[in-house]
């Protein structure tokens, strides 16, 4: 998913990965890599809620959700992108 607040790309992976969020940026550089597993097993899915910063990240194992505070780590873009829906799912 990319993000209209930053440009960059978010992505997890399951446990056949990290377990974790990844940060990209458009370009493919990697961001920030945060480690999932102490919220929950195999990261299937993430979505943003922008304007408020609220990330949400879904695990197959126990069927869980974790709500998280979200800041980019940088800003990617010079200009905003055109906003879409209050969540965007990968």
């Amino acid at each position: 998913m990319q993000t209209s607040y930053s440009g960059n790309i978010l992505v997890v992976d399951d446990n056949e990965g990290l377990n974790s969020l990844f940060e990209l940026a458009p370009d493919g550089r990697v961001l920030s890599v945060s480690p999932l597993s102490g919220y929950g097993r195999d990261a299937e899915g993430v979505a943003l809620q922008p304007e408020t910063g609220t990330l949400y990240v879904g695990f197959d194992s126990g069927a869980a959700l974790a709500i998280f505070d979200w800041m980019p780590t940088e800003i990617t873009i010079d200009t905003p992108l055109e906003r879409g829906p209050d969540c965007a799912y990968s």
